[in-house]
């Protein structure tokens, strides 16, 4: 018997990520050398003044980038590393308990993708660091701390690319209390570098610099080389909006900017606008400062639009109006393109900015993304447009998929319908226009496709809404809206296999408001793919009770002829065998009892379904149709 239809929902994505790690495999037993300490890191200290990892744990061991999440099966990278020993310092009053650091299966268990981006987003109090000041920051929390009575605070510390903690305690000892810094990298996954200054030698705090904790490898990595500025990151106040507690000496720095629009520090954007004019920067310095790349290339405005920081994009919007820059300097900023190398093969792809925000659905930062497109719309000449609001992410495997996919995909109503604005605002011929709202990805699925299978029906609803304003003709709009992959699987095959009534009442609403024509409509509804196969069929034959009533609505309201009412309640299998015989030898009651109400309601008899059957079907239907028929009496 056929049996489901299935296919891979492919809902691993890319998401730019500006975490180092080693990319040699890490062992648990023994450990990996990551090769970046160098001998002024050596265990045989002879003074705590100075930057130490401590002779009992392991610094060798590097697990950064070589777990996944058990649940999204998203790796686990620095953030989320540095995130989870920032919560066990501060519930614990800074005591680690390495063991859930020192194996795969430690970091798995403990670690969650999901609590550690939420926690990523949040805001927090900003201290914008250079490297030659680390040591003046840090001096400054600790007396904030002693004001306050504190006794101990980690705060989050990003450079531009990579995360790491700060830990602070004040012990108090009996010949006076003792500063004591914990620098934790995720990079040496089982341990933590670990610096004390007695009270009274606390100004030598201030001569701590970022140098004093990296080597030249690791300051290049991570981006602290030369000019390097990085921000730390206090959340132990909530707070609705991050504030900035230290500003940057130069506010007119790429990785300022680059900071300002990753965090949402829309008063930094503001302020390097308002004095922009100040500013007499050459060609390339401007364009240097607004594309803010990091040390990888990644654009800040891709950050920003990846993490939904609207205010930030829009304040960003002005500088880009005062900055006369060159128009294709312009677009290439404003297509905020990415490009990354997969870490399996080493293969190059671009990302754009725009699918990173449809892919979390961030419809205000899309909207105000629009925006900032139309007030620079010509700068871009046609292909390039296209391109961008096609705007390709791609999967782990390096395969490319639409952004419009991304939002449909994870059932983001509202970014589908922001999509649909920029298609609006754009001017596009009609076939541009149906390729970007087919939504294809590489295997020819289309988005509405993987919605419908998704279970979200807002998000297929918003893509009725998008139908009905491209403006596309009659059997192109329907040709979408049947969201075929290449067996002829259709959407609404899918919902009703999948038991989706919520999609097929949203599928049904479309139809009403397309106004197709009863062709049209009657192949949308029969819902056949290529192998004979009805979705019907599928939801009789597995007991979708609710979406074959569903159905049945949606059916009497299409006005479609008995004919092919009755064509579309034959529901036939590969083998032509109706779907009710199938729940009457799976022995389903419930789906019998449904089906004779089915008949009633839809205005047609036995008999005028089973002229759609084979002489074989025909006698074995009529007699399954009798026996649903007793139930109901």
């Amino acid at each position: 018997m056929p049996g489901t239809i299935s296919f891979s929902p492919r809902s691993i994505y890319f998401h730019i990520t500006t975490d180092k790690y080693n990319t040699s495999p890490a062992k648990d037993n023994p450990p990996v050398e990551d090769g970046g300490i160098s001998n002024i890191f050596s265990v045989n200290i002879l003074t705590k003044e100075e930057p130490y990892f401590s002779v009992k744990r392991d610094k060798c061991l590097n697990l950064n980038g070589q777990v996944n999440d058990t649940i999204s099966s998203i790796p686990i990278y620095c953030r989320h590393i540095a995130l989870f020993w920032m919560a066990c310092f501060n519930e614990s009053g800074g005591r680690i308990d390495y063991q859930q650091f020192t194996s795969r299966d430690a970091i798995g268990s403990h670690i969650s993708v999901e609590e550690s981006e939420r926690v990523y987003q949040s805001p927090g109090a900003i201290h914008f660091v250079e490297d030659e000041n680390w040591g003046s920051a840090i001096f400054d929390i600790f007396n904030e701390m002693k004001n306050h009575g504190d006794k101990f605070k980690a705060l989050e510390v990003n450079t531009a690319n990579h995360s790491l903690v700060l830990g602070l305690k004040i012990k108090n000892k009996p010949n006076g209390d003792m500063c004591v810094i914990y620098l934790y990298d995720p990079n040496h996954t089982a341990t933590h570098q670990r610096v004390e200054y007695s009270i009274i030698n606390q100004n030598k705090i201030k001569k701590l610099k970022a140098n004093d904790f990296f080597d030249e490898k690791h300051k290049k990595s991570y981006g602290l080389v030369s000019d390097g500025v990085s921000i730390f990151i206090d959340r132990h106040k909530p707070m609705s909006i991050s504030s900035i507690i230290r500003y940057p000496n130069n506010l007119f720095h790429p990785k300022v900017i680059h900071h300002a629009m990753s965090m949402g520090l829309t008063e930094i954007i503001l302020k390097v606008a308002e004095d922009m004019q100040i500013l007499k920067l050459m060609g390339d310095e401007m364009e240097s400062l607004l594309a803010a790349r990091n040390n990888d290339g990644y654009y800040g405005l891709a950050i920003a639009l990846q993490n939904g920081h609207a205010d930030t994009i829009q304040a960003y919007g002005e500088l880009i109006k005062k900055a006369e820059l060159n128009p294709d300097k312009i677009a290439d900023i404003l297509q905020a393109k990415v490009k990354i190398k997969l870490k399996e093969e080493l293969k190059e792809a671009y990302v754009f900015g725009l699918s990173l925000a449809l892919q979390n659905g961030h419809a205000h930062a899309i909207r105000v993304y629009g925006e900032l497109l139309n007030a620079n719309s010509a700068v871009f000449d046609h292909d390039k447009l296209v391109e961008l609001l096609a705007a390709h992410s791609v999967d782990g495997a390096g395969h490319r998929l639409p952004a419009l996919y991304l939002a449909l995909q994870h059932g983001y109503a509202d970014a589908v319908l922001a999509y649909g604005e920029l298609l609006k605002a754009a001017t596009l011929s009609l076939d541009e226009t149906a390729i970007l709202l087919a939504a294809k990805r590489f295997d020819n699925v289309p988005g509405l496709l993987i919605a419908s299978n998704n279970g979200h029906s807002e998000a297929v609803l918003a893509y009725g809404k998008l139908l009905k304003n491209s403006c596309l003709t009659a059997d192109k709009t329907a040709e979408l809206l049947a969201a075929k992959n290449n067996d002829g699987v259709s959407a609404l095959l899918i919902a009703l296999q999948n038991g989706h009534d919520e999609v097929i009442r949203a599928y049904g609403q479309i139809i009403n408001d397309l106004e197709f024509s009863p062709t049209e409509t009657e192949q949308l509804l029969v819902a056949r793919c290529e192998s004979g196969l009805t979705g019907l069929f599928l939801a009789l034959k597995y007991g979708q009770v609710n979406a074959a009533c569903r159905y049945g609505e949606l059916l009497r309201s299409a006005g479609l002829s008995p004919y092919n009412v009755a064509e579309c309640l034959a529901a036939k299998g590969v083998d032509g065998q109706p779907g009710i015989c199938m729940a009457y030898q799976n022995g389903d009651t419930d789906t019998m009892l449904l089906y004779a109400g089915l008949i009633d309601y839809a205005g047609v008899t036995a008999e005028e379904i089973a002229e759609h059957l084979s002489e074989e079907q025909k006698v074995y239907f009529l007699d399954v149709v009798n026996e649903c028929q007793k139930i109901t009496l």
